[in-house]
């Protein structure tokens, strides 16, 4: 095999493996077409969706991505969520900060009749197996203007009178018309039942 041949055999194995990789990058991810604000061209825009996982350590713990508009706007996670629960009502907040005075981003989510299964998300309202979400984020050191969902779903997969264990997949409209998509994971979190 002579140089130039031997050339083009490499050439074509790197693109080979070049392409590969591209297919393997797309797998999992969904293309969207969005209109550019600034050109008013459309765009192709590739969005992952990765669900939220948590491993079952036996200890409580919670995970929330939100996105705004389908880019990446707040993240966090902890152990330390605040929850009160009984058989006809459940509320739980998941904080940013761990510290109760601080102000930061919060997700809340209230549950009249809770049970194991999944459940539409309701835009307000103390209806029986439909939950209100709640988010509200931290701007400039100040709590900023709740956002109730709108839509989604609430999948409870362990509930007892100790625990509760879910997922909320869930998407609203701030005051200023974007669209918040929250995700959210939550697992062994801890009844903190006052009335005990």
């Amino acid at each position: 095999m002579n140089i130039k041949n031997k050339t083009n055999f490499f050439l074509l194995i790197a693109t080979c493996c070049i392409l590969s990789c591209n297919q393997n990058n797309k797998r999992g991810a969904a293309e969207k077409i969005v209109i550019d604000t600034n050109t008013k061209n459309k765009v192709n825009l590739i969005v992952t969706e990765q669900p939220l996982v948590i491993a079952d350590s036996g200890q409580q713990y919670f995970k929330v991505t939100v996105t705004k508009n389908n880019q990446p706007y707040i993240q966090y996670e902890g152990d330390f969520p605040i929850a009160m629960f009984d058989e006809a009502n459940f509320n739980i907040q998941f904080p940013a900060s761990k510290r109760m005075l601080k102000i930061s981003h919060f997700l809340v989510l209230y549950f009249k009749g809770i049970a194991v299964g999944s459940f539409p998300v309701a835009p307000s309202g103390n209806e029986k197996g439909k939950p209100t979400i709640i988010f509200t984020p931290e701007k400039d050191g100040a709590y900023g203007i709740g956002v109730s969902m709108l839509s989604g779903t609430v999948s409870i997969t362990k509930y007892s009178k100790q625990a509760v264990s879910g997922n909320i997949d869930a998407e609203g409209k701030d005051t200023d018309g974007n669209t918040i998509h929250i995700k959210a994971s939550f697992i062994n979190v801890k009844n903190n039942d006052l009335n005990k």
